[in-house]
C-alpha cells in the first residue's frame, strides 16, 4: 500500500471492481510515470 502524497516511480496498482452480487467483473492494472497512473491492462474475467 502507498500514499499518493509520495508517489514511487514504476509501482503497480490493481483494482477490482464487483457487481451487486459480489462476483468480480473487472481488473485494471495501472503502473505509476512521471505524469501519474497508466493503465496497463484490463480484463473482464
Amino acid at each position: 500500500m502507498q500514499s499518493d502524497k509520495v508517489p514511487v516511480e514504476d509501482s503497480w496498482r490493481t483494482e477490482f471492481a464487483y457487481d451487486g452480487q459480489t462476483r468480480r467483473v473487472g481488473i485494471v492494472e495501472s503502473v505509476r510515470g512521471d505524469s501519474g497512473w497508466t493503465i496497463q491492462s484490463q480484463a473482464v474475467p
